[in-house]
């Protein structure tokens, strides 16, 4: 992906989701400072989208910067406010600043939006735990494992990995 999207990239920038493709295609390979570098550049061609804004929240978060990561996600919500994706990024933002409350507010609204989506839930039983909810949080976590292994079409290991914990979890 890296290549390809490099190889257009080098033709000129007929359509910056190129950039925004290659940004994503680091940000899997652990690389975040070059795919926030990507999709600034994708921003500068369309500061106003969406996909854009929220995966800057996401690196900035994954770089530890979690006022830019605020300021990025707040952009984002101003275009959708129940972006789910966009309420959960600055959820974990909250929390790198310290802010728990609004963490497990912004988690909240995320959740309320999307209850499937086994990361949402993951990130909202955190905030819980940080807060002390270990009994909400434990709840959140059991049903994100089970959501996982609903959705999960990767290794058994995996899936056997997750099963152990789930049924750990259970017996708590």
């Amino acid at each position: 992906m890296v290549r390809e999207t490099s190889l257009a990239v080098e033709n000129g920038i007929f359509d910056p989701q190129a950039l925004l493709l290659r940004g994503v295609a680091h940000a899997h390979l652990g690389n975040f400072g070059q795919a926030l570098k990507d999709n600034n550049r994708t921003l500068f061609y369309h500061p106003n989208f969406l996909n854009a804004l929220n995966n800057s929240g996401l690196y900035y978060n994954s770089l530890k910067q979690f006022l830019k990561a605020e300021d990025a996600l707040l952009r984002a919500l101003e275009i959708h406010p129940n972006h789910s994706d966009a309420l959960a990024n600055l959820g974990i933002a909250y929390q790198g600043l310290g802010q728990f409350d609004r963490s497990t507010q912004s988690l909240e609204k995320a959740f309320a939006l999307d209850a499937p989506n086994p990361t949402i839930r993951t990130y909202l039983a955190k905030a819980y735990y940080s807060q002390g909810e270990f009994h909400i949080g434990q709840n959140d976590t059991v049903k994100a494992y089970e959501s996982f292994l609903k959705i999960w079409q990767g290794d058994m290991q995996s899936a056997e990995t997750v099963k152990h914990k789930l049924q750990t979890l259970q017996t708590l």
